[in-house]
């Protein structure tokens, strides 16, 4: 009698309609019999299915090959000399594009506790074609167990992003993605969710600790209420024919029973075996400077403003906010070109700024992607030679106002690597900054490079991912040798940064759909702040400005960006008096209760008993949306309690209750709780004392923030 692998059960059973299964822990993966192509029909939690519930034909890998007559595509149902199961490995022999056999093809699945394992192998049979894209998993996502309207899909964007029923909901702006990426583009983390009411989740994840270039693809057809998902892999060698492939890390499948939360930590619990966290907790990171951590609110300074105005902007900004500011420094160089930072010196003014503003610290801007071809330095270094190429073999050139004069450069290019880390070191030996912010930072890891002399692969790989690890490192290290305080911000970089990298800049403060997926992850790993407080809008959106500052504050994220607009301090204005003593005491909060807004792990979602209103308010892009009229979340700080924020962003008082079940949270767990009512001076007075379960009424005015801290009674 044949033995099955520990973990793994495979069933091939003789009759050729009968469905091959692939059990890991209590979830089973019902496939196609060979005959009918093996593509995966159903993921079944005991007998439930679980967001995949189809018939075969289904799909499972799809490989797209360029030719000299074009492209190829052939999938998992494509003709093939033979397809069979056995053992954990699924296999396609003699794959056929028309007359011609292209790959054979390899599936092994494994079980890893109550997840699935899958890798796909890919060896070439063409003398013509070049594998360029290898597509796996494949499936549709179906609206079950529970009716459509109750699914979210739960994604990575920017700081996290949702979709409630995906299903049928027009694609647009409401997926949470600066067009035209949509849901076909690379994330800060490299896993997704589908979630209901119920509590029923699927997990998918590449567990990719090198940072291979990829895509997770979602398309949605509303018609027949399906979703379409791929994760989008490329091999390197695409420099010749007959590249073969075989995925360097697993892809993961897992059903949970649990919130988005819960998903997020399966991801979490992932990610804390890797490099990018093993510096530890941010709190103890003796690697990040004490003043950026202390520095509450960030600014968008902005030389194009004249220097005297500016500079009494930033120190007026200093006294009405009572913090450290960090300045996110546009413009601080001659010329049009804001992309450009070789040009020197520094506009009249600015260096002086740099180095005399007390409580003020400057990080220039410095772009990481684009280099301008027009300049001497460029022409002098031969810069095209460390330029990203196309699959044509030309240099990939910049976007919008940067098309026609720029270049994207690759990452893994030490000439690049050397150009910048010159540029920034001067920017802080030279110029008297306190560190530099590296715009577009994060996007050579998701671009493939077909160059054929940077001594990396030719088209995939994970040399983005190495050659910005290797930049950062380069940089910050002979930043801190210039001053040892010295910091390196980035925008919207994904998570496998965070060791070589001092923070982020968010991708907005607010957004349908949002998530915080960075949060669970990794915010109490690094910093992080806001992107867009405008002066433009503090007069005219009262929800919109209460919501960008309070979603920063609830979300564990210092607050910016406050923006310069017209060279005038506005918040000095009487008429915005209340607003800014809203703003004064979301800082309050943040640096009297750091523990928790700061250093702490956010928690999962609160738990409303009562139905809020909504408040209606313009999003980033000038568009209408809502969110609820209170919003909060918890987060537990290193001694076992926790800290549970909330604010109203509206001008009327709001009544509510809250249920806590601290079972389910990160806090030292006893029998009896101790509440109590914390003031933004630092102090707090008791409320009541609880078991576990707990829930909890409040009443707040308008524009009110309340914090509660819980600790384990006695």
């Amino acid at each position: 009698m044949n033995r099955l692998p520990s973990l793994l059960v495979l069933c091939c059973l003789p009759l050729a309609a009968e469905p091959v299964r692939v059990t890991a822990g209590e979830t089973t993966f019902e496939l196609a019999s060979p005959e009918q192509g093996l593509g995966l029909l159903k993921i079944l939690n005991g007998n439930q299915a679980r967001y995949v519930d189809q018939l075969a034909p289904a799909a499972l890998w799809e490989l797209i090959f360029r030719g000299p007559a074009g492209e190829v595509r052939v999938t998992n149902n494509s003709p093939c000399e033979r397809v069979a199961a056995r053992g954990g490995v699924l296999t396609w022999t003699g794959v056929k594009a028309g007359e011609s056999t292209v790959a054979d093809v390899t599936v092994r699945f494994s079980a890893r506790g109550d997840e699935l394992h899958g890798r796909i192998d890919v060896r070439h049979r063409s003398n013509e074609l070049i594998l360029g894209q290898v597509d796996f998993p494949v499936t549709t996502l179906t609206p079950t167990p529970s009716p459509a309207e109750q699914i979210t899909l739960v994604f990575s964007r920017a700081e996290g992003r949702s979709w409630r029923d995906p299903f049928h909901g027009p694609a647009g702006y409401l997926v949470g993605a600066m067009e035209p990426y949509g849901l076909d583009a690379p994330g800060p983390f490299q896993f997704g969710l589908m979630v209901d009411d119920a509590e029923h989740g699927l997990y998918w994840a590449t567990h990719d600790p090198d940072g291979y270039h990829k895509k997770f693809s979602y398309t949605n057809d509303p018609a027949s209420a399906t979703i379409a998902y791929r994760i989008k892999h490329y091999p390197g060698g695409q420099d010749q024919p007959g590249n073969d492939y075989a995925l360097p890390y697993p892809v993961v499948l897992k059903a949970f029973d649990g919130d988005w939360w819960d998903g997020a930590m399966i991801y979490r619990r992932w990610s804390q075996q890797q490099v990018w966290l093993s510096r530890g907790k941010l709190k103890d990171r003796r690697d990040v400077p004490r003043w950026v951590k202390d520095t509450q609110v960030w600014v968008r300074g902005d030389s194009k403003h004249t220097s005297p105005a500016h500079r009494a902007c930033l120190e007026s900004y200093r006294e009405l906010f009572g913090t450290p500011l960090g300045v996110q420094w546009y413009n601080w160089h001659e010329g049009r070109n804001w992309m450009d930072p070789w040009r020197w010196p520094p506009k009249e003014g600015v260096v002086e700024q740099f180095k005399e503003l007390q409580g003020v610290y400057a990080l220039p801007y410095v772009n990481v992607l684009q280099w301008d071809t027009t300049r001497p330095e460029f022409k002098a270094a031969d810069g095209t030679r460390g330029a990203i190429l196309a699959v044509d073999g030309q240099p990939l050139k910049g976007a919008a106002e940067q098309a026609d004069v720029a270049y994207h450069m690759c990452a893994a290019s030490r000439l690049w690597q050397d150009e910048l880390t010159k540029v920034c070191v001067r920017l802080v030996k030279s110029g008297g900054a306190a560190g530099v912010y590296l715009d577009q930072l994060g996007n050579q890891a998701h671009q493939e490079c077909y160059a054929k002399d940077h001594g990396h692969p030719v088209g995939g790989g994970c040399y983005g991912t190495a050659g910005l690890r290797e930049l950062l490192t380069k940089v910050r290290t002979a930043l801190r040798q210039v001053s040892p305080e010295a910091v390196v911000y980035g925008e919207s970089q994904q998570d496998s940064f965070i060791d070589v990298c001092d923070g982020r800049l968010n991708h907005y403060n607010v957004w349908p759909g949002w998530v915080d997926l960075w949060a669970v992850v990794c915010g109490d790993y690094t910093l992080s702040f806001g992107r867009t407080i405008s002066q433009v809008g503090l007069f005219a959106d009262d929800a919109g400005f209460t919501a960008r500052i309070a979603n920063n504050l609830v979300s564990g994220v210092a607050f910016g960006r406050v923006w310069i607009s017209g060279g005038k301090n506005a918040w000095g204005s009487p008429d915005l008096a209340d607003k800014l003593r809203y703003f004064q005491t979301a800082i309050a909060y943040r640096k009297a209760f750091a523990d928790y807004l700061v250093y702490g792990h956010h928690q999962r979602p609160l738990h409303f008993l009562t139905k809020l209103p909504d408040v209606k308010l313009m999003d980033a892009k000038q568009r209408p949306m809502t969110m609820p009229a209170v919003i909060g979340n918890a987060f537990s700080a290193a001694d076992g309690s926790l800290g549970v924020i909330v604010a109203n962003l509206s001008t009327e008082p709001q009544a509510f209750e809250l249920a806590l079940d601290l079972t389910r949270h990160e806090v030292a767990q006893g029998q009896r709780y101790a509440l109590s009512l914390a003031t933004p001076d630092g102090r707090s007075e008791p409320l009541a004392t609880s078991g576990p379960q707990i829930k909890q009424a409040f009443r707040l005015a308008g524009w009110q923030i309340a914090l509660v801290v819980i600790r384990r009674a006695g």
